[in-house]
């Protein structure tokens, strides 16, 4: 815990600073990231061990993904996809899938319900979204 302070205190941060941006913490959390730091016993390392954790889940969300696109994996699926320019500057793509159909998706909207009869129609369907979300 004097770690936790000392380390707050270095990066300029207050305590009255710290409370007020982490007073949502309950004490079974602060209770975990001390009992965290104290495993890892850096700092650095237990970010490293949140990281990992949080990259796995990521990694478990994208397989999921594919697989509900009828690819065994995420690497098969982003090498049946095309990428598709936008005006917003999104990274949108299309994928035929298995079953004749094409998927519109992109990494930050990861569902396989936007499925479309032609390429056509799913370009079509990016290209609306990318006009709703250009800059105004």
């Amino acid at each position: 815990m004097d770690q936790i302070r000392e380390d707050r205190r270095t990066n300029g941060e207050s305590a009255e600073d710290s409370w007020h941006q982490h007073e949502h913490l309950s004490a079974q959390l602060e209770l975990d990231a001390v009992r965290l730091l104290a495993d890892a016993g850096t700092p650095e390392l237990a970010k490293f061990a949140i990281d990992s954790v949080e990259q796995q889940q990521h990694d478990h969300m994208r397989t999921e993904f594919a697989q509900a696109a009828g690819f065994g994996t995420y690497a098969d699926l982003v090498a049946a996809s095309a990428g598709i320019d936008t005006d917003d500057d999104g990274q949108w793509y299309v994928t035929l899938l298995p079953n004749g159909q094409w998927l519109a998706w992109n990494f930050f909207d990861v569902r396989s319900d936007l499925k479309h009869t032609t390429r056509e129609a799913a370009v079509a369907h990016i290209e609306q979204i990318a006009r709703v979300n250009l800059p105004r």
